[in-house]
């Protein structure tokens, strides 16, 4: 998945598929995040599996930590996200990008759901991923208490498939180590059924996870790429700055010439800082400077809305660098009166390709379009991912559609109005289908 810089550079994987339209094809791995309530076990969970699943290769007796690593399993590798807490991640998460392939919950036996617990099914769902549960502590409790979890996690949405629902469920001891690789193995075999796939042939495409100031190498980031390789001597540009790929360290702390996409490694050659959830791309070198002049444009624009949750995510395409100056312009004035305002995760010149679909995808945002055109290929994947499109001809038509769709995210306001009140009588716990309340109306009356 990396190339060692003392690797042969003629090394072919037997694997690559080589598609039709001329794009390599590879099988990835999976990206896998852990969430849940504080003390349920997170952090023990990812250090025993760091411990006894990726083998360390220190350079000098320094670790790098990446807040991101790949872990070696008998039957393939997985690549944990070890910062679901971290600053950095809410950002990400607050952009809505999808990041995860795959969320492991985590449940503590002896607690049960937790009021963190329900947020993290929640934001689980947001991500629209795969959950795969991890009820942990169960050398702490009797089966009973197992059962208990299960039913309590029914009650929100998450049936086991033992109970005839869809989520997978491995009992384990983060602390011991007790089903750590069972639960490895229902997420490999949820990865397989997932056919993720990644496209090597170009330049890479991805996100950042964390930035930081090192000593002697300036301004570094964890990167992960979705699309492309990722190389020594490539030009770079995230968000609002860029640079040139100086070194790229693994999560083993190895130096390589390149990464493949979802291998999470950390680089060095950015001229400034970038910011956790910037989008980053590979550019060609002639087109460096102008790409990271209008990427610095679009960052002055944005930065009053850019962090604000509930904002709208746009990518905007335009045919000419006149009408993208006039149309930038425009929806930062609507931006700045907008009840939720707008943010340009990407503003480029030309038709709609598939790179502009892959990104709206990714990030939860519309594309829209003026005086272009969206390519075949891109037509046929924005169906497919059910990615909102709109061309226009006219401007102010395309602002008057953004001002309709900043209309429609403005708050309902609730009224509680008290009708009844009700005496609990007697609690029922019923097999199945979870806690009945058996009540007396006192007042009003129960719709």
């Amino acid at each position: 998945v990396t190339k060692p810089i003392a690797a042969s550079a003629d090394i072919v994987d037997e694997k690559t598929i080589i598609a039709s339209q001329g794009k390599e094809l590879r099988e990835r791995l999976p990206v896998v995040v852990v969430l849940g309530h504080v003390d349920h076990g997170k952090t023990t969970l990812l250090d025993f599996i760091r411990k006894a699943r990726v083998a360390y290769r220190e350079k000098g007796g320094i670790t790098q930590h990446l807040g991101a690593y790949e872990a070696h399993t008998p039957k393939g590798n997985v690549v944990f996200l070890d910062t679901p807490g971290h600053e950095a991640f809410s950002k990400i998460r607050q952009r809505g990008v999808k990041v995860a392939d795959i969320v492991i919950l985590i449940v503590a036996a002896d607690d049960g759901v937790m009021p963190q617990t329900i947020e993290s099914i929640k934001r689980a769902k947001s991500m629209k991923v795969p959950i795969v549960v991890a009820i942990n502590k169960v050398d702490k409790v009797e089966q009973r208490r197992i059962d208990v979890v299960k039913r309590e996690l029914s009650q929100h949405g998450l049936v086991v498939e033992e109970w005839g629902g869809e989520v997978v469920c491995v009992p384990i001891s983060a602390k011991t180590g007790l089903g750590v690789d069972a639960l490895l193995e229902m997420v490999l075999l949820q990865a397989q059924m997932m056919e993720l796939r990644a496209d090597i042939s170009g330049g890479a495409k991805g996100y950042v996870l964390e930035s930081k100031l090192e000593k002697g190498r300036g301004p570094v980031a964890t990167v992960i790429s979705q699309h492309g390789k990722l190389k020594i001597g490539d030009y770079i540009v995230s968000g609002s700055t860029g640079g040139r790929v100086s070194s790229i360290v693994d999560s083993h702390g190895a130096r390589v010439l390149e990464a493949m996409p979802t291998i999470p490694v950390l680089v060095a050659g950015f001229e400034n800082l970038p910011e956790a959830g910037d989008y980053f791309e590979v550019v060609a070198k002639e087109n460096y400077r102008r790409m990271l002049d209008l990427a610095s444009e679009q960052k002055i624009v944005i930065q009053s809305k850019s962090h604000s949750e509930g904002a709208i995510n746009l990518i905007v395409k335009t045919d000419a660098d006149s009408s993208r100056e006039a149309l930038v312009e425009s929806i930062t004035k609507l931006s700045q009166k907008a009840e939720s305002g707008f943010n340009l995760l990407h503003v480029g010149i030309g038709n709609i390709s598939e790179s502009d679909v892959e990104l709206a995808y990714n990030t939860g945002a519309s594309i829209v379009g003026l005086h272009v055109k969206i390519e075949t290929n891109a037509a046929v994947l924005a169906q497919r991912k059910k990615v909102a499109v709109t061309l226009f001809d006219i401007i102010y038509k395309l602002l008057e559609e953004l001002e309709k769709r900043d209309e429609k995210t403005k708050k309902i306001e609730f009224v509680r109005v008290k009708i009844g009140e009700a005496e609990v009588i007697r609690v029922f716990d019923i097999k199945n289908i979870g806690i009945i309340a058996g009540a007396q109306v006192k007042d009003g009356r129960i719709v």
